[in-house]
């Protein structure tokens, strides 16, 4: 059977069935090519910040600590008395809008790219305390930056679970990213 007794349509299904397959076959070698190939599944947060943490981690034999958390009066001492070094795990956009005197930005969902431009600041003072905060009590974004933190070995890491929230509701006082 030559290809022109093929009905059009039929022709056309297996045309375009070619298609897909040469495009999914390029496109599955491209990624194996890349320095960081994309996941052929999907994984949870807490996974990929997990997998973003692994290339700094210290060697094997570090003990790690527990993450402990706080309330609004120990984090309000902590801060005013720059007893630690505050971390605010929310989105940048939330971030520049408004957040804790002091704080810098360690956003989870950019958790790599930010840890690696902040990583000389926070290895000159490995062992001051370190409190992250983000949202509110419902946010795991603050535990999840923590828990991350003590896996890089870092040995004093509290969670502020009350967040911005509890900050603001307070009338704290607050900073802002001029634009």
């Amino acid at each position: 059977m030559r290809l022109s007794q093929i009905p059009i349509l039929a022709r056309d299904g297996l045309v375009l069935a070619a298609l897909a397959i040469v495009g999914i076959c390029c496109g599955l070698a491209l990624n194996a090519w890349r320095a960081q190939p994309l996941p052929m599944h999907y994984l949870p947060k807490a996974e990929r910040l997990a997998q973003a943490v692994e290339p700094y981690l210290p060697r094997k034999g570090a003990s790690p600590a527990a993450v402990v958390p706080i309330d609004l009066k120990m984090f309000r001492k902590m801060v005013e008395g720059k007893e630690a070094r505050v971390l605010d795990a929310r989105p940048e956009v939330f971030y520049q809008e408004g957040h804790v005197p002091g704080a810098i930005s360690l956003p989870r969902e950019d958790f790599e790219a930010r840890y690696g431009a902040l990583r000389a600041e926070l290895e000159r003072d490995r062992t001051r305390r370190i409190v992250v905060y983000c949202s509110d009590s419902d946010c795991d974004d603050s535990r999840m930056v923590a828990e991350a933190l003590i896996r890089l070995a870092y040995p004093s890491v509290f969670v502020f679970k009350g967040g911005w929230s509890d900050w603001t509701q307070a009338h704290l006082p607050e900073e802002k990213v001029e634009p």
